[in-house]
């Protein structure tokens, strides 16, 4: 994934959500995304927010993002044996703390998106806020623009929120 950020010490924080299909690299963008900010000196925090995928969330990469000083909030019961994980009060808190860039790593598809809507309140009393839909045309549901523009709506749908951003991945 490429994306320029200019963003320096001293600006306005932010609240990234990445948004997308099952299995188009949302997890590694989110995770390398709040590395990056990191590196740059950013008050960074990174919250799971995937309840739809037991297999493949950042909660899996919470000790490395908190031994690079990365505050990261996953929902309760991530990685244990427990079926339904749960989102906790302290994820929209933390939202709404102007102190931190917050990364949103988000469920797929639209059943993914309702988990950021719950916290589309939090999300839009923020000065700043972007919603990346990650897409990968490798994947079988979106290998061509209508069924890509099809997730797409319907994550648009189910948050509540447009997309700001398009990012590529076919790098899986």
């Amino acid at each position: 994934m490429y994306l320029k950020n200019k963003r320096v010490k001293g600006m306005d924080t932010c609240v990234y959500s990445f948004t997308g299909h099952y299995g188009s690299g949302k997890t590694e963008a989110a995770v390398n995304f709040a590395m990056k900010l990191k590196r740059q000196g950013r008050n960074t925090a990174l919250i799971d927010l995937d309840i739809v995928n037991p297999f493949f969330r950042s909660a899996d990469a919470r000790e490395l993002l908190e031994t690079l000083g990365i505050r990261t909030e996953i929902p309760l019961y991530a990685n244990t044996n427990v079926d339904v994980p749960a989102l906790t009060g302290v994820m929209g808190a933390l939202i709404r703390d102007e102190a931190y860039d917050v990364v949103l790593d988000v469920g797929g598809d639209d059943l993914g998106a309702k988990a950021l809507g719950r916290y589309r309140e939090d999300i839009l009393s923020r000065k700043k806020h972007l919603q990346f839909f990650v897409m990968n045309p490798n994947r079988p549901f979106t290998k061509d623009l209508p069924s890509a523009s099809r997730i797409y709506d319907e994550i648009e749908a189910a948050s509540g929120m447009r997309c700001d951003a398009l990012v590529g991945n076919t790098n899986l």
